[in-house]
């Protein structure tokens, strides 16, 4: 059994080297954030938790009859259409990583050929997790439907900590001699 100085150094060590073993975690996982960011787009999950809005049902770009470019808008009026084709294109399915339940009919995925879910990054700068989008589409995309779309949802938090951060801080505890 250790003394308790011995105790007091592990812990001191434990609690010296905590923050780095995150923060390093975070670094070299940043491509697991920004998969689980795309799969939580696919599943039709805003970075806030909660379903991706406005949906098909609600979304004032369908009652639009001009575009903001002057071109007539293809969808106008065909909201119930444009639905049907996307349930063909990208029809709703579990999460492969992270195993979110699949969007319902009406819920954007904010997927049409890949390119803005090929934008999306998430980097380290610091203690921080920053996500980006980087596609032509992006800021008409964040500002619809608001820069959380490109966040971790708690879902994906808790399986980073699970998978990732958990496995790391078990890592540095046997490494102090826990």
């Amino acid at each position: 059994m250790a003394d308790i100085f011995t105790v007091n150094d592990i812990i001191q060590q434990i609690a010296d080297n905590f923050a780095d073993c995150v923060a390093t975690t975070i670094g070299q996982n940043a491509d697991d954030a920004t998969q689980a960011i795309r799969e939580q787009l696919w599943c039709g999950l805003s970075g806030d938790g909660k379903r991706i809005s406005p949906n098909y049902d609600n979304d004032p770009y369908f009652d639009e009859k001009i575009l903001p470019s002057g071109k007539k808008n293809f969808w106008y009026k065909r909201g119930k259409a444009y639905k049907e084709w996307k349930m063909r294109i990208t029809p709703p399915s579990t999460s492969n990583f992270i195993n979110l339940p699949p969007r319902a009919a009406n819920i954007p995925n904010l997927f049409i050929d890949g390119t803005f879910y090929e934008s999306i990054t998430a980097t380290v700068e610091g203690d921080t997790l920053r996500t980006e989008a980087h596609s032509a589409a992006a800021p008409d995309i964040l500002d619809k439907f608001g820069p959380s779309v490109i966040a971790l949802a708690p879902q994906s938090i808790e399986w980073f900590n699970q998978k990732r951060i958990r496995p790391a801080l078990d890592d540095l505890l046997k490494s102090c001699g826990w």
